[in-house]
């Protein structure tokens, strides 16, 4: 971690531009693995490269000699909207301008900043799509949004209003193959939401604690669950363990699937709803298993 991000009294305009370039950093560094994750809204394989392009530009433009944080993230901003490749970086585009706008007049960041600015990142993104779509990067910044609106009473320091934000957005994309099926047909993610998930992993200095994003497909785990808990809790209780989770039936029965790395911790959170039945554990990854998978 960058322990000079880690700033209580505020982010000068030096540390705003220091903590961006670590940001774009953690997206430059995925850019070919969120290329091949790509299949929506068209499977061109080309999000990660537009996600970059769009903030190298941004980068680039800066001057170094702004003084204050308010005129560093509004160059950045303008710059993200001019040079903005495809759906990925028009919609960056608009969440940077949420930051922009939460910043005008601040010499310095400051924790509430960052809450306002993740408020109207959200907003912004939404209102530049003309058919808003759940299970995509518009659910990202909203996650980010409403977790750090909640922790704001908690006196946080911006990295770690920064870090609550990637891990909301994270849950959201993991959870976006329940609302998106082009993406549990295939296996992944959105690549956009990922991507912007790493971009605020990168703000909050965790670029180095950025998990592989490499496209395996894992195991897939199905089970038939006994139990009196709501499907709800279900879901929020298997959601960050894997994607592709599908929770049916009711009145006490479900049939619960899910794609994860980690087939033993599915197991072990699920049984303690109730008892399982009919569980079984196949290899995605093994000798055939795709061409299975695309059979299907």
């Amino acid at each position: 971690m960058d322990t000079e991000l880690l700033g209580v009294d505020g982010w000068s305009a030096d540390k705003v531009r220091r903590a961006l370039g670590v940001a774009v950093d953690a997206v430059r560094e995925q850019e070919e693995a969120l290329n091949r994750m790509n299949v929506f809204p068209i499977p061109d394989r080309d999000t990660g490269s537009n996600l970059c392009l769009t903030l190298r530009s941004s980068l680039a433009g800066l001057d170094r000699d702004e003084p204050s944080a308010d005129q560093v993230l509004g160059q950045f901003a303008r710059s993200a909207l001019i040079h903005a490749r495809g759906n990925s970086g028009v919609i960056v585009a608009e969440i940077l301008r949420g930051f922009a706008e939460a910043a005008e007049e601040k010499e310095v960041l400051l924790p509430e900043t960052i809450v306002e600015a993740l408020s109207l990142a959200a907003e912004y993104a939404y209102q530049a799509v003309a058919d808003p779509v759940e299970g995509t990067i518009l659910s990202a910044v909203r996650a980010a949004a409403e977790a750090v609106a909640a922790e704001k009473e908690l006196s946080s320091t911006i990295p770690r209003l920064w870090a609550v934000a990637a891990s909301a957005a994270h849950r959201a994309t993991n959870a976006g193959p329940q609302f998106l099926p082009i993406l549990a047909e295939n296996n992944v993610v959105d690549a956009a939401a990922l991507g912007f998930s790493y971009f605020l992993q990168g703000l909050a200095g965790l670029s180095e604690e950025l998990p592989s994003v490499s496209p395996q497909y894992g195991y897939e785990v199905q089970f038939l669950l006994m139990t009196d808990v709501e499907r709800s809790v279900i879901q929020h209780g298997l959601t960050e363990l894997g994607n592709s989770l599908v929770v049916s039936g009711g009145k006490g029965l479900y049939r619960v699937h899910i794609h994860t790395p980690s087939p033993g911790q599915v197991l072990e959170a699920a049984g303690e709803f109730g008892a399982m039945e009919q569980v079984t554990v196949d290899d995605l990854d093994g000798p055939g298993a795709h061409g299975r998978q695309e059979a299907r």
